[in-house]
């Protein structure tokens, strides 16, 4: 079975509206989304007993990069919400276009040219751009751009983000890096 057995099909006798569709796809890609996080977390706290330190940490450090991508498209998408919108101004684009290249610099461990940070300041830099963009989002949401279940999916979600980052920043504390 997949994810995508239980979103509602079109068929001759009943047509399904393809916005009722948005809904069950965006929380079953949500949710299967959350898996590396989720697997990150396992792996990192169960080191060195199921794998060695240095491979819980590098797979650690691999969930980080992840939620750095996952931060930069959940801005794409917010950012694509206005141009669809057709929302005029800079200060509509740049809250999200911040968010895109704030959350870049924590992809890479060793950062960019001269700009590099620890794990745990990382780690804090994501949670706030995802706390950030799920301000604008809501934000959006009463402006009748975003519908309200998508802001509702959106705070699971990033909690359940939020919450994964946090548990791999303690493990970090634990073994001593910073």
């Amino acid at each position: 079975m997949t994810p995508f057995d239980q979103i509602p099909k079109t068929d001759s006798k009943r047509e399904v509206a393809p916005h009722k569709m948005a809904r069950p796809v965006m929380e079953r890609l949500g949710y299967w989304g959350l898996v590396p996080f989720g697997f990150g977390v396992i792996i990192f706290w169960l080191s060195p007993w199921l794998v060695s330190l240095s491979v819980g940490s590098t797979i650690a450090r691999g969930t980080i990069s992840y939620a750095g991508i996952i931060a930069a498209f959940m801005a794409g998408m917010s950012t694509g919400n206005v141009l669809a919108h057709e929302r005029a101004g800079i200060s509509a684009y740049l809250p999200t276009m911040i968010a895109s290249l704030v959350a870049w610099l924590t992809i890479l461990p060793n950062g960019y040219f001269f700009i590099t940070m620890g794990e745990i300041w990382r780690i804090i830099i994501l949670v706030i751009v995802f706390i950030w963009l799920y301000l604008n989002d809501v934000r959006l949401t009463q402006q009748g751009a975003w519908k309200s279940w998508y802001t509702n999916l959106r705070l699971r979600l990033s909690a359940w983000v939020i919450l994964a980052l946090s548990a791999i920043a303690a493990r970090f504390l634990l073994i001593g890096v910073v």
